[in-house]
């Protein structure tokens, strides 16, 4: 809307328009009669209005004849016209003009569609910047708006009104907050102004009324625009409304009108007080004496509706609207009887509580009505209308609704008969969405009775008997019986929804699962039942939702509000501590379930598991705070056992006419026994019940006596004997430990299997049997359990049936599919070690074996003794053996993932490998022989320093001449050919180190860099290689019994010479550390002391005394962790100090 200066200014512009018919009918009789024109179309003849002039004839006349009236006729022939050309880029604007609601509707041509007009009061529309743009912005509308409504004129205040209406309603969203609220204490202003407003006669202007309650009906429909408006604004319209609604000279649409205000503001509690709400009630209550029809009741009743969401305690305290609820139910107009039953559903829910509500509901149904009380009228109208098939679906809504405001026990009532019959009728009518009310009429029932006081049993049985009689009417198979059919089992889940709502009595738990649940289950388990299947189903999830207590969910108290139908996931959990103390009630019904679907235990997805798994958790749940086993545990695991019993004596079930299947039988027992296992853990199963009677036996003995007789239509079979090893031992958990007995035994079965006359049986060629991989999974099952969960275990038995299988394993598979099958496995247990993601699982095994092999390897030299010699010597031999099947192109590879474990053996740091250990020794150097003969074929060596590295690092720095002698002849025969290497730091501090002592190349080092670096780095380098050529050196000269010389020293060996021609009989580790000590002054390549400190060995001699005391001591000492850390970090300062005094002595 634009402003009066912007509107002439685009008025201004506009070209004159075309003539328009006139409205008169007569035409000048002086005029001449024109004759028709000369063409050959007979239908401009027809059409041609008479004193119509072509153009031919208007042209010839002259400036006189325009003067006379203007004759205006129309042709059939089309006559188009450009449209006009605006200057200045100025659009025109429609002007609201003041036109009957008929006539201001907007033309539509059924030629074209007309342009949409963009609304002025989007934000995308607006332009503050440039008002005379067709974009008109907000501000400028609102101001228009407000100038029109401060006028006079009356047409311009219907202009101003009907164009703010149809704005807001056209809007998408809300606009501009900011300049509404600006405007709206006008806008409130000029509305109560005009809401009042008169004729010049004196009569309500109703045009001018109903124009201004639309635009607050509009405003209220935006709460953001409410909520500015003023309370004394609310005030004044309530006060009005009260006035208006009194007066009978309001017309009806004006009352219409302001019962929408009611019903769509949201005054504050002072706006909306206690007297104005009583005077409103009151108001509308009457307003029947002077107004009538549809529409006055249907807004009474939003206004009720309103009143009880908006004001509770006013409406309680006021309550004539109650009366006129009850007659609006009882309408025969369909819009006014569904408004009125969600009233009175509404204040039901909301106040229904309340005392005084209830006994002011009780007076109007005690009010006499003609010759009878109110309610017995209402009970006639009820049943009458239960026999109309129009209104019959109606009449439960009725009766719940009545129910639920009277709130008031049946057994107290004295009308509680007759208004059950209403519902009863109501079950048994022909009319299924009569049936479905019924259901959900009688679930708001249920909600009220177990609402405040317990039920008693007689109350709860009458509640259960309409779902039973249901549950027994045969299929008819018309359309609706579906949904009657969920109606009925949504009502048992409401029903049991709140008896069995938490915090629940135990006591009433009792009665409640027998009065209820027990008849219920017991006719949805009907074998001879129609839907015998699916009524098992709906059965198996009401008990798993009633079992289920590890599900959180909400119970709450108005679920009822709204549906009266519950699913079985929505079902409270019952306290599992009943469930557990009341074992003989819960099997009584869970039993036909599993004895008619036991095979659906065999798959983890059905219900039937589901149920199972759900109970024993349930169990578990309640006993998790138990140190001992309590009797009611016992009692359900006792119960549990005998069930299956039971299943087992009756053995395979029938399937209609299909055959059971043996393996799917035997799982599903499994599965049984795995669920109470894995939940309960093994004490219920091991500890012995009853103590004053004679001694009882455990309940695992009782399984195991059970489970050793064959069930009925079972053959004696292997997957017989595979259930009552392999199976039965896999429903254990692998965390449980278990008393090695057990584990025994199952050992023993499979070592009957594995002997070598069953070949036959188990080969892997054989066509159409389960795969070697599999059984051989099985039994590594068996091994990782004796591991993880048989902690005293022999580990004779272990390894008996490791090797047993390994053996079979590698005659079926060969090498590589017994590392795949066992050996990796095996080692994944041993590392124990989470996988990660995005490892492949081969690697990640082969990596966790290499571990455990590097692992034991270091523990056996840590540990060496005569006790663990046997066992080293033959690991190092199966590593050699290993090296020589290995292929050659991942030979590199496999070594540096096991050089952690032998490399400490070849360099013997502490010289454990002397002469009572020759065969650790000997298997030693065999698998270094190996070793270099597999590097000396490795293509360009220098590429691959890396991994050679920590080799040559451990062979150069070898207690053992022969390694030392056997490295140097294999490095010079590697790099002898080689121009230049990049040395790693570690390795060419070794060979710099080595160098000084013994002929090796070094392709790439010069003498003086050599020097350079022996001068800044010999302080920090170790010396253990120097110190081992000293003690080869010094046994030589032993040896000989020759003086030193320099051609005692260690020379690289020849290719021809194999290294174990230079292996010398290897000494005790005293006489080596003896022999470490030189005794003479040589002149050769090995660095010795001088004579003066041979000549005093005094400080040596103390110092190798209190080295052989403290060994002695270690012998035979019992030291904690702690201690022999600190021992450690003594050795530690002792070796840097030993190394501190060699550079001293070299200075």
């Amino acid at each position: 809307m634009s402003s009066p200066a912007v509107l002439s200014s685009l008025l201004s512009c506009l070209p004159p328009r075309p003539p328009t018919p006139p409205r008169e009918a007569d035409h000048d009789a002086t005029a001449p009669v024109k004759p028709t024109l000369g063409s050959g179309d007979s239908r401009l003849s027809l059409h041609t209005p008479p004193g119509f002039q072509s153009p031919a004839s208007s042209s010839a006349t002259d400036s006189a004849s325009r003067r006379i009236r203007k004759k205006v006729g129309f042709s059939v022939q089309a006559e188009y016209k450009d449209p006009p050309v605006y200057t200045d880029g100025v659009t025109q604007h429609p002007t609201p003009v003041s036109l009957p609601r008929s006539a201001s509707k907007p033309v539509k041509s059924i030629l074209k569609a007309t342009n949409q007009v963009p609304n002025l009061l989007e934000p995308a529309t607006a332009n503050d910047c440039d008002p005379s743009d067709f974009q008109l912005n907000l501000g400028a509308m609102l101001e228009s708006t407000v100038q029109q409504l401060a006028g006079g004129d009356r047409e311009s205040k219907l202009d101003a009104y009907l164009m703010l209406t149809r704005a807001w309603k056209a809007s998408n969203n809300l606009p501009d907050r900011v300049a509404l609220q600006e405007k709206m204490g006008l806008f409130t202003q000029f509305m109560q102004r005009d809401v009042v407003a008169r004729t010049s006669e004196g009569n309500l202007d109703t045009s001018l009324v109903n124009h201004a309650l639309n635009l607050l009906n509009t405003f209220l429909h935006f709460p953001a625009i409410a909520s500015t408006i003023s309370n004394d604004f609310g005030v004044f319209i309530i006060d009005h409304c009260i006035r208006s609604f009194e007066d009978v000279s309001t017309p009806k649409d004006t009352a219409r009108r302001l019962m929408q205000v009611i019903s769509l503001q949201n005054f504050s509690p002072k706006v909306m007080s206690s007297d104005r709400v009583a005077r409103l009630v009151s108001s509308l209550h009457n307003i029947e004496e002077h107004l009538k029809g549809k529409s006055i009741v249907l807004s009474r009743i939003f206004v009720y509706r309103k009143l009880v969401q908006q004001s509770r305690q006013p409406m309680i305290a006021h309550s004539d609207w109650l009366l006129d609820l009850f007659t609006d139910m009882l309408s025969n107009l369909r819009d006014i009887r569904s408004a009125a039953i969600s009233l009175g559903l509404e204040a039901a829910f909301s106040i229904g509580h309340e005392k005084q509500l209830s006994r002011k509901v009780m007076e109007i149904l005690n009010l006499a009505y003609e010759d009878r009380r109110y309610i017995q009228y209402y009970e006639e109208r009820l049943r009458a209308m239960a026999k109309d098939k129009h209104e019959s679906a109606v009449v439960p809504e009725i009766w719940s609704v009545v129910i639920l405001l009277l709130r008031v026990r049946l057994d107290k009532w004295e009308y509680a008969g007759p208004w059950l019959h209403i519902i009863q009728n109501c079950f048994n009518s022909v009319d299924f969405p009569t049936k479905i009310a019924a259901n959900r009429a009688w679930g708001r029932l249920t909600y009220l009775m177990h609402l405040e006081e317990p039920v008693s049993p007689k109350d709860l049985a009458t509640l259960t008997r309409p779902f039973i009689s249901q549950l027994r009417r045969k299929s008819s198979g018309k359309p609706l019986e579906e949904e009657l059919r969920q109606a009925v089992l949504g009502g048992i889940c409401n029903l049991f929804y709140y008896a069995f709502k938490p915090n629940t009595n135990s006591t009433l738990l009792e009665t409640y699962w027998d009065t209820s649940v027990k008849p219920v289950l017991s006719k949805l388990l009907d074998r001879t039942a129609e839907s015998a299947e699916d009524n098992r189903h709906q059965a198996t999830a009401i008990l798993t939702g009633l079992f289920d207590c590890l599900t959180p969910r909400r119970w709450r108290v108005d679920h009822i509000v709204e549906t009266a139908l519950v699913k079985p996931a929505e079902l409270p959990a019952i306290d599992p501590k009943w469930i557990r103390r009341n074992a003989g009630r819960v099997f009584a019904a869970i039993e036909p379930i599993l004895e008619q679907d036991f095979l659906a235990m065999a798959r983890t997805d059905t219900t039937t598991f589901a149920l199972w798994r759900t109970l024993v958790s349930a169990v578990a749940s309640a006993a998790a705070k138990e140190i001992k086993v309590s009797k009611d545990t016992a009692l359900f695991v006792t119960e549990a056992l005998n069930l299956l019993q039971r299943i087992w004596e009756r053995g395979l079930p029938n399937q209609d006419g299909a055959e059971p299947s043996v393996l799917e039988f035997l799982l599903a027992v499994q599965a049984y026994l795995k669920a109470m296992i894995s939940s309960l853990g093994l004490p219920p199963f091991t500890e012995k019940s009853g103590k004053h009677q004679a001694p009882a036996k455990a309940p695992l003995h009782t399984l195991f006596s059970m489970l050793s007789t064959l069930p009925p239509g079972v053959p004696d079979d292997k997957e017989f004997a595979e259930f009552f090893g392999l199976d039965l031992l896999s429903g254990i958990p692998m965390d449980i430990p278990l008393p090695y007995g057990t584990w025994l035994l199952v050992a023993e079965n499979i070592l009957c299997w594995l002997e070598p006359i069953q070949n036959s049986h188990h080969s892997s060629g054989s066509g159409g049997e389960t795969p070697v991989g599999h059984d051989y999974r099985d039994i590594v099952k068996v091994l990782e359990r004796g591991i993880r969960s048989t902690p005293n275990l022999p580990p004779k038995h272990w390894e008996s049936l490791f090797f047993a299988a390994f053996k079979r394993a590698r005659e079926e598979t060969g090498d590589a599919g017994v590392a795949m099958v066992m050996i990796e496995p095996l080692a994944k247990v041993l590392v124990d070690q989470p996988a990660t993601g995005g490892t492949n699982d081969k690697q990640l095994n082969r990596a966790r074996l290499y571990k455990v092999v590097n692992e034991v390897l270091e523990d056996l030299y840590t540990n060496f003794g005569p006790t663990n010699a046997e066992q080293s010597a033959r690991l190092l031999r199966e590593l050699g053996g290993f090296f020589d099947r290995c292929n050659r192109q991942l030979f590199l590879k496999a070594m540096a993932a096991l050089q952690d474990g032998f490399l400490p053996w070849f360099q013997d740091s502490q010289r454990l490998l002397g002469s009572q250990s020759s065969a650790v020794l000997a298997s030693t150097k065999s698998l270094w022989d190996k070793l270099s003969h597999l590097i000396s074929e490795v293509e360009h060596p220098e590429r691959h320093l890396q991994c050679l590295g920590p080799f040559f690092r451990a062979s150069f720095a070898s207690c053992h001449r022969a390694i030392v002698n056997a490295s140097i002849s294999l490095w010079n025969r590697l790099f002898e050919n080689v121009g230049h290497i990049d040395y790693p730091e570690d390795l060419k501090a070794a060979l710099v180190q080595l160098q000084l002592h013994a002929d090796i190349i070094l392709p790439g080092l010069e003498t003086s860099s050599v020097e350079d670096a022996m001068e800044v780095e010999a302080d920090d380098q170790d010396v253990q290689c120097q110190i081992a050529l000293e003690f080869s050196h010094s046994q030589h000269q032993e040896e000989d019994s020759t003086p030193a010389s320099a051609e005692d020293c260690p020379k690289p060996a020849s290719a021809e010479q194999p290294m174990h021609a230079s292996v010398q009989q290897p000494l005790t580790e005293e006489e080596e550390v003896q022999n470490m000590i030189p005794t003479t002054n040589t002149t050769g390549s090995v660095a010795m002391v001088d004579q003066a400190e041979t000549a005093a060995p005094k400080p040596v001699e103390k110092i190798m005394n209190l080295f052989r005391s403290g060994l002695d001591e270690l012998r035979t000492a019992r030291l904690s962790r702690q201690e022999v850390y600190q021992i450690e970090d003594m050795f530690m300062d002792m070796k840097r100090e030993l190394y501190e005094a060699e550079r001293r002595g070299r200075a």
